[in-house]
């Protein structure tokens, strides 16, 4: 509703407050003192705002153009960058990358053998070691995929309840 629109326009202009708008005589130039007083009250605003929680979850709850909006804040910008960083994001990504490689690699192993087994019914008895390790790297990556998959889901519905339930 419109509380959502109201809401995106407030963290928009927050991220787009300078030392000008901070200083109460707007004819007047800014002094060090000034603009050390507004980065200090800026680094307040925004560490607020980044410990709310639940607060990436409540955008997805946005329309596509308010997403649009909120995530070129600064503001927004800054609570995705810090929460990506997290030893717990970092792993997640590492863990993707390697079993993006393995899926890769072993898919192609995979597509062979039934190619060979499909069409020319061929069906080799004692596969190559290499042959057999890329197959196994790939079905233990599908496993990991949808294994996350299953677990997001359940995250998105356990913290969904949990957002619409407070608000």
């Amino acid at each position: 509703g419109p509380m959502k629109g109201i809401v995106v326009d407030y963290l928009e202009l927050l991220s787009n407050l300078t030392v000008v708008d901070y200083i109460l005589d707007e004819d007047a130039s800014p002094t060090p003192a000034d603009i050390e007083l507004y980065q200090l009250s800026k680094e307040e605003i925004f560490s607020e705002v980044e410990s709310l929680k639940y607060l990436i979850t409540a955008m997805v709850c946005l329309e596509d153009s308010e997403k649009e909006r909120v995530a070129v804040t600064l503001i927004i910008q800054r609570v995705l960058d810090n929460a990506i960083v997290q030893p717990f994001g970092i792993t997640i990504l590492f863990c993707d990358l390697i079993f993006h490689i393995f899926i890769l690699f072993g898919w192609r192993s995979v597509t062979f053998r039934l190619i060979n087994v499909a069409v020319a019914g061929e069906k080799e008895e004692d596969p190559k070691r290499g042959q057999l390790l890329l197959e196994t790297l790939f079905f233990i990556s599908a496993l990991y995929f949808f294994w996350r998959l299953i677990g997001e889901m359940f995250s998105t519905l356990i913290t969904s309840w949990r957002v619409f339930r407070v608000s």
